[in-house]
């Protein structure tokens, strides 16, 4: 089942809004098919009556090994293909980052964005009969962008090109708006499943318009420049588009599924990369990120 899209200005005190919508140049949308992203986390019983050993007292005084239950995941589409409004309100969340080493009790650090942040906002909507909203990664202020610099900064492109594609950091602070893609999933955890979508390039708009369009041999424009960092965003091939009198950036969609965990949030993105490419050569791609509702 599929919704048509709309988008609805939102606002966020002290951040940058999205309010790009490129309606002359962005490239239709690709979707990709999620595959076997969610499942049903059940629990796995110890019984071995059958075997002599397991008669014997080895030294553990309970009968068997317990663990906390997980928090049951439910679909947030009823029968009649409405969204949940459980969904609405402001949430909380953290990316665990998976590739830092765990601390001495075996918990998983959660990553941080450069000011030491390691919040992620997202706020939901159903007031318009879709879902809408914003979502914020950090708490930082938005950088501004400079021409012939590479942005944003921190951010090292030439650790982050895949093929023609940069792996593109969220820029912290920036207000993504947040709007209804499709509601269908199949199989899954019995029920539909909410697809809520942002732009990813929105945050990336104004660093492409202070580029000078530059005329290529055949006839074309694109973005350029002598430091070899700027350029290799300007290479990219998933951002900046350039006309003879500027430069854009196109648009490109990252889809976050959503299902309830418990009393809290589970959120799935499709591509969604966090690490500024300094650390491992690559950017880090992100999991699952966990919200819990803000009072």
């Amino acid at each position: 089942m599929s919704l048509t899209r709309k988008r609805r200005p939102t606002t966020l005190t002290g951040m940058k809004q999205n309010t790009s919508r490129f309606a002359n140049i962005n490239p239709p949308r690709a979707r990709r098919h999620l595959v076997s992203v969610l499942a049903v986390i059940g629990s796995a019983s110890l019984a071995c009556a059958n075997d002599p050993l397991d008669q014997r007292d080895l030294g553990n005084t309970s009968g068997l090994l317990t663990s906390e239950p997980e928090p049951d995941r439910t679909p947030l589409v009823g029968a009649d293909g409405e969204i949940d409004r459980f969904i609405e309100g402001r949430w909380l969340g953290h990316a665990e980052n998976p590739f830092a080493a765990s601390t001495v009790d075996g918990e998983r650090p959660v990553y941080a964005f450069p000011s030491g942040s390691t919040d992620i906002t997202l706020e939901l909507s159903l007031e318009t009969g879709l879902l809408e909203g914003q979502l914020v990664f950090g708490s930082g202020s938005v950088p501004a962008p400079e021409t012939g610099v590479a942005y944003p900064p921190g951010f090292d492109p030439q650790r982050a090109l895949g093929e023609s594609e940069l792996q593109l950091p969220p820029v912290e602070g920036f207000v993504n708006l947040v709007d209804q893609s499709t509601i269908h999933f199949p199989d899954g955890i019995g029920g539909d499943i909410p697809a809520a979508s942002y732009d990813s390039n929105a945050a990336y708009d104004d660093w492409c318009r202070l580029q000078p369009p530059v005329p290529t041999d055949d006839g074309r424009f694109e973005c350029r420049s002598d430091d070899s960092d700027v350029q290799e965003l300007c290479n990219a091939s998933n951002l900046c588009t350039c006309t003879e009198t500027e430069c854009r950036a196109g648009e490109s969609i990252t889809d976050l599924w959503i299902v309830r965990d418990g009393d809290g949030l589970l959120v799935v993105p499709d591509r969604l990369y966090l690490d500024y490419g300094v650390l491992i050569g690559r950017t880090r791609p992100a999991g699952s990120v966990r919200f819990e509702r803000v009072e």
